[in-house]
């Protein structure tokens, strides 16, 4: 078979795959891919889901100037949920009332989910903190690309202003 030029001067060449295909025989081709890529997507779990357990070492700062440093534990099951704690220790404080805390601790509990290759969100459900450390915030972290570390804002208490830093331990 000889391939024919094109008014460009061009040899086009023949075509091949789905566009190559008589009308019915393609139809059923894209309609069997449309159905197979929804099914693909949703069984395909995050990349990164993994690289998200374990232990963290973390330090938390806001604009007011408080900072507390924290323990944090991870696990994620199948599903990409995830389950953990947080262990706070109270680092520094502008607030005259928390000056005798420094240095106490106390944990958060968290669960959230893997919801990207490298996004997570995770929010404190429960608290076990006698001294009153700990607040329970929301947490939508950033992952690394490696994995070694996640950073994002926390709500901490509506204004988005406090940051979370936690590298691998």
């Amino acid at each position: 078979m000889r391939a024919k030029k094109s008014s460009a001067g061009f040899a086009r060449r023949p075509v091949t795959g789905i566009a190559g295909m008589a009308g019915a025989a393609r139809r059923r081709a894209a309609a069997l891919l449309l159905c197979l890529l929804p099914l693909a997507a949703a069984l395909a779990p995050p990349a990164r889901a993994n690289d998200v357990a374990g232990d963290w070492r973390c330090v938390r700062t806001d604009t007011r100037g408080t900072v507390h440093q924290c323990v944090m534990r991870l696990s994620v099951d199948s599903e990409n949920r995830i389950e953990g704690r947080i262990e706070w220790t109270l680092l520094r404080s502008p607030n005259l009332d928390d000056r005798a805390k420094l240095g106490l601790a106390g944990t958060e509990r968290i669960r959230g989910r893997v919801t990207g290759p490298e996004s997570l969100f995770f929010e404190g459900y429960a608290e076990d903190d006698p001294e009153g450390v700990v607040a329970l915030d929301k947490y939508p972290m950033q992952l690394s690309p490696g994995g070694e570390w996640m950073f994002g804002r926390t709500e901490s208490g509506g204004t988005w202003t406090a940051q979370f830093y936690a590298t691998r331990e």
